[in-house]
């Protein structure tokens, strides 16, 4: 994907973070959960004027999420 060094920096590091965080606090019961929806159909990422394989429209976005926190 073109221009997606920062996008696919971010998404990376949350994901290190998160991992490392779940490890420490494991021994205090508490989980984690890391949400990464991918592209979402949105009003800002309509103006990109590259493709964006996978995009999926905000209500399928959000009911998978909501889903997954159930």
């Amino acid at each position: 994907m073109t221009r997606s060094e920062a996008y696919g920096a971010s998404k990376a590091a949350l994901d290190y973070l998160c991992r490392s965080l779940a490890i420490d606090c494991a021994r205090l019961g508490i989980g984690l959960t890391l949400i990464r929806p991918g592209f979402v159909d949105t009003p800002l990422t309509a103006r990109n004027d590259f493709p964006m394989p996978g995009r999926v429209e905000s209500v399928t976005a959000s009911s998978a999420i909501r889903r997954g926190l159930a």
